[in-house]
């Protein structure tokens, strides 16, 4: 559909700055009696919108006029009745996807609004004493704007300009001309993102500017003439409109008055040069000079009483009189102060709104600090979530990996747990095989024998005695200890139910515990576990003679083994519990220092003994005989009369030194257990008296260091542990310890 014989009112947009692109959207269509709104947009497309191309007379100022028009314009195609004259289909419309508007409509039929058709109405009242304001608002989209009142519209004009500086804020000033709000209507006009602007629209052929009255004609009856109050001076032709003039600047002003008829004061350049022109012309063609030209210059009279003031202010003597006779004139105070308030008024204006577009300024840097300020917020914030996606995603890939190790692992234990069941099973059946083929043939005694009772010696042993023939078996079967290491292996061994030896993968723990059982002449009452199944009998037979006077040995290896059998910790918990110190069955565990780390509940209940790797200079190999199997055992009743409590054996510097050590154990919230004590005690008591090379003081050293210190490492805070090293610092063993690698939490 086009708009063809038809004026159009709407708004002009530049949707395009980079390329110069107008368009222009029809609001209400021009009647006879009135405006209608423009409800036929369907030939419009997108926005409802005309694209405007340049017309070939207008090329070369196109851009200039289009965005000097404004935001309001008019469609006037009443010259133009044709259909497709002005109005065309679009050829770019479905081949530019940027371009979506169908028709195009050349600019020469697109005009700004005549003056006096059509203001904007700022929503807002009008200053009463300001001649000047600044505001922060959009730019209105036209020149001239109205405000507010209290019963309508103000009819003054304000013109309204971008202040210099300040982005977003307007700079209005008052103009002198007036409008009639009565010749128009108020009219919502929408905008291209659905904002709607309120503006004053002049009626058809209107014009919303006051007009001049036209003087009478000679055949005008002067009651008339009175009538409509004619002013005095000539009045332009009917036919003129009064418009509003622009405010002159100050440099302006000055100029306007040093130029009119007045000969006395200046003329422009361009009137001398008129003047002398005309002048000469006259001479040449011998005409007289006119009589207004040598007659006496009109003088004003304001500049004539100024003068005749100045030349009386310069007497002294009339300076009273004459100020006298000024005070005296009518109005002269009045008008003074009324000048006065007049400039001072200006000058508060001028610095209201000086600081007015200060604060302004500073909005708009805090407006322009606090984007800079949300945009480096959103990209920091920006490089926090990339970094968190980063890592997160690193994590799900790690977390996807151990999830497919588990799996596997999971299988593969599933796998052996089948074998392992299968193995059972047929084990289990091949046992039932084999003890029905022993019953057969009386053999059933060689694979569930009893405990065996192994002769002891009647006689007593000394402890010199015993500890030399310990020492000497031990030598010949390839692990010599020193005098008070064998001291402090048997006591151990006769003190407490359980003993652990530890050290590295090299040091002989699993062949001192061998040697010794054969020292003591307890092969018989050794067992070493290996294949619990298998040696459940014998493990329950051993348990359960308790008549039997030799001492029974109970040997588990790798006790800590990283690759042991699920059942090795119920082992171990069940054999402490059954291996108590009034019974005679001992357990000797061996452990790794760089295997699974030990409880605290059997530290708290075992001494442990560090053995280290045999050293570099021991011959290559030795030529000595190995011992002969002794004939008897030694008796439980002689361990415990050689390593029976001498309380007089425990001096008072090692239980000082014991009393201070607790003392500062238990100011970091470290508590030593009663069986703890009570063996550290009975340590210090047995091994004392046998020691060669160390004291009193020394043995209670070696027995904090094998039977308390390992317990305190395992379960003591941070805190304690870090002033360990300062508690233990005159203790040369618990020194040694704390230094050595542990098996421990």
């Amino acid at each position: 559909m086009t708009l063809p014989g038809k004026l159009c009112v709407g708004i002009l947009e530049e949707d395009n700055p980079l390329k110069s692109y107008f368009r222009f959207k029809p609001l209400l269509i021009s009647q006879e009696d009135g405006y209608i709104p423009f409800s036929s947009a369907e030939p419009f497309p997108e926005s409802g919108c005309l694209r405007i191309v340049p017309d070939k007379n207008e090329s070369g100022h196109f851009k200039a006029r289009m965005r000097r028009i404004g935001r309001y314009a008019l469609l006037d195609l009443r010259a133009h009745p044709g259909e497709n004259d002005k109005i065309r289909p679009n050829k770019n419309y479905r081949l530019d996807p940027g371009e979506n508007n169908a028709y195009i409509v050349y600019s020469d039929v697109v005009i700004e609004p005549p003056a006096g058709m059509l203001y904007e109405i700022l929503d807002r009242a009008a200053p009463e004493d300001s001649a000047h304001m600044a505001l922060t608002m959009p730019l209105p989209g036209t020149q001239h704007v109205l405000f507010r009142a209290e019963d309508g519209v103000c009819p003054t004009l304000w013109r309204a300009a971008p202040m210099e500086g300040v982005d977003g804020a307007v700079e209005l000033s008052r103009e002198d001309t007036a409008v009639l709000p009565e010749n128009g209507a108020e009219t919502r006009l929408g905008g291209f993102a659905g904002e709607e602007t309120c503006v004053l629209l002049a009626a058809p052929g209107a014009s919303l500017l006051e007009t001049v009255t036209p003087l009478a004609s000679p055949a005008q009856p002067m009651a008339a003439v009175a009538a409509v109050n004619v002013p005095s001076v000539e009045a332009p032709p009917p036919e003129i409109r009064e418009i509003s003039k622009p405010r002159l600047s100050a440099r302006a002003q000055a100029i306007a008055l040093q130029t009119g008829l007045n000969p006395r004061r200046s003329r422009s350049l361009q009137e001398i040069i008129d003047d002398k022109w005309r002048r000469s012309r006259i001479d040449q063609l011998g005409h007289p000079i006119p009589g207004e030209a040598t007659g006496m210059p009109v003088e004003s009279p304001v500049e004539h009483a100024v003068s005749a003031l100045r030349a009386a202010w310069r007497v002294e003597e009339a300076r009273p009189t004459l100020t006298e006779a000024v005070a005296e004139l009518d109005g002269l105070g009045a008008a003074g102060r009324q000048r006065s308030e007049a400039r001072a008024d200006e000058a508060q204006t001028r610095r209201l709104n000086e600081i007015e577009a200060q604060r302004l300024r500073l909005l708009n840097e805090v407006g322009a600090l606090e984007a800079r300020r949300a945009d480096a917020r959103e990209r920091l914030l920006e490089d926090v979530r990339r970094e968190n996606e980063r890592k997160l995603s690193e994590s799900e890939r790690k977390l996807e990996a151990i999830r497919a190790d588990i799996a596997a692992c999971e299988e593969r234990a599933q796998g052996a747990r089948t074998a392992l069941a299968e193995a059972e099973s047929a084990y289990a059946e091949a046992e039932k095989r084999l003890a029905a083929r022993a019953v057969e043939s009386n053999a059933l005694r060689f694979l569930r024998s009893p405990a065996v009772n192994v002769p002891t010696d009647a006689a007593l042993p000394s402890a010199g005695e015993l500890i030399s023939d310990v020492r000497t078996r031990l030598a010949a079967s390839g692990v010599p200890l020193a005098h008070d290491q064998a001291v402090t292996l048997l006591a151990a061994l006769t003190l407490s139910p359980v003993t652990v030896l530890c050290g590295s993968p090299f040091a002989p723990k699993g062949e001192l515990a061998q040697a010794l059982a054969s020292a003591l002449g307890l092969q018989g009452r050794f067992l070493r576990l290996t294949h619990f199944r298998r040696q459940e009998a014998t493990l329950e037979s051993l348990l359960a003679d308790e008549a039997n006077p030799a001492p029974a040995i109970l040997l588990l290896e790798d006790c800590n083994a990283s690759g042991r059998a699920p059942h090795t910790d119920g082992l171990i918990a069940r054999l402490a519990a059954e291996c108590a110190p009034a019974r005679p069955t001992r357990l000797l565990l061996t452990a790794r220092d760089e295997g699974t780390p030990l409880p605290t509940e059997l530290l708290d209940a075992a001494f442990l003994i560090r053995l280290e790797p045999e050293a570099a200079d021991t011959p290559w190999h030795d030529d000595k005989e190995p011992p002969a199997k002794m004939e008897f055992a030694v008796s439980r009743e002689a361990l415990a009369h050689i390593f029976r409590p001498h309380p007089e054996a425990v001096s008072e510097e090692a239980a000082d030194r014991m009393a201070r050590l607790r003392a500062a154990l238990g100011e970091r919230g470290v508590r030593l257990s009663r069986r703890t004590l009570d063996a550290v005690w009975n340590f210090c008591a047995a091994a004392a008296p046998l020691l060669r090379d160390h004291s009193p003081l020394q043995a209670l050293d070696i027995a904090l260091a094998r039977r308390a210190l390992p317990a305190v490492l395992s379960a003591a805070p941070l805190e304690a542990l870090k002033a360990l090293p300062e508690m233990v610092a005159d203790l040369e063993e618990c020194r040694k310890l704390l230094e050595s690698p542990l098996p421990i939490f």
